[in-house]
């Protein structure tokens, strides 16, 4: 949270809005800063190493590379603007295309690579063209290949990466919010010191408030009727159940009827 400070300066600002103290539940920059803020300072086979190791290449992109040793890593950045890499090493963006103004959410520079990590708070889609703008402003060549984290949950964040183009020598992985938070359940009895430990439990305990099972629709076991999140229904149902909770729905009971025919289980739970 330090991070979100010192990098952001939004904290006067949510302090002034009170509308914005309900929104910042759900943006992505407390996730960002609780789990990619902490992988920052730790070494990385503790956080980092297991999350991308979980991750998914996506179309012919190649997976994170295994065995990385932490004096590898060179510099690490959260929410840089891209001229901030650049004045950081100007042979990192081999190209003076792009815009420096952008800023993905974190970046890793590694002594034969960069990692570029771009976050969505749940239930958000990814923008193709925020991708290739951060992508292409890398023009990864063969001496220095780039690697893409994308993070999000829920079938609108997955379905919004099925189309994307992936340049040579470049590596898109996926991950959801909630294997994150399964790496980090799976890390945490492997960890031999005590400080690791305590910081990793504490991200979990973290991770489990924010809701990561996003409600997508209502499931009927006979497949002929479904509502998808995002319906006008949806949101209908959703403002008078929850008129005052601005986060995703709550976890409902798989064991909760509503008829003898319909019950209320997630649809990700039939796509996962």
């Amino acid at each position: 949270m330090l991070q979100i400070e010192f990098e952001k300066k939004k904290f006067n600002r949510i302090l002034r809005e009170t509308d914005n103290r309900n929104r910042w539940r759900r943006w992505e920059d407390i996730l960002v800063a609780t789990v990619f803020g902490f992988a920052a300072y730790l070494p990385f086979d503790q956080l980092l190493g297991p999350i991308l190791k979980a991750a998914t290449p996506l179309r012919a992109s190649r997976p994170f590379p295994s065995g990385i040793e932490q004096e590898k890593i060179k510099d690490v950045l959260l929410w840089p603007e891209m001229g901030n890499i650049r004045e950081l090493d100007r042979s990192l963006l081999t190209s003076d295309k792009g815009n420096d103004r952008q800023e993905p959410d974190a970046f890793w520079n590694f002594q034969d690579f960069s990692l570029v990590v771009e976050a969505k708070r749940l239930e958000a889609k990814f923008s193709l063209e925020q991708l290739y703008g951060y992508i292409g402003a890398f023009e990864a060549s063969e001496t220095r290949p780039l690697w893409f984290l994308a993070v999000g949950k829920g079938q609108t964040a997955s379905k919004s990466l099925k189309d994307i183009r992936i340049p040579l020598n470049t590596n898109v992985l996926y991950i959801d919010w909630k294997t994150i938070l399964a790496a980090i359940l799976k890390k945490i009895p492997e960890s031999t010191e005590a400080y690791f430990k305590c910081c990793l439990q504490d991200i979990s305990k973290s991770l489990k408030h924010r809701n990561l099972d996003p409600y997508e629709g209502f499931h009927i076991r006979n497949k002929e009727f479904h509502l998808l999140a995002g319906s006008n229904i949806e949101k209908a149902v959703q403002g008078e159940w929850f008129p005052h909770d601005f986060s995703l729905w709550p976890v409902i009971p798989k064991n909760l009827l509503l008829t003898e025919s319909i019950s209320l289980n997630s649809i990700s739970d039939i796509y996962t």
